[in-house]
């Protein structure tokens, strides 16, 4: 439920930027970059953390 709120999110963010311009496309495409990994790494930490405990 996490990643399909957090890529609505972003596609929301990406019609906001398209719109906007083009260097705070260039910011927001960083932005959304950078919330996805963090969203995948505290997945990924969720689940080794299963697997360890």
């Amino acid at each position: 439920m996490n990643l399909k709120s957090a890529s609505d999110s972003s596609f929301v963010i990406q019609r906001l930027a398209s719109k906007g311009g083009g260097s705070y496309s260039s910011i927001f495409i960083v932005v959304n970059y950078l919330i996805k990994t963090l969203i995948l790494l505290a997945s990924l930490y969720k689940q080794l953390s299963y697997v360890v405990l």
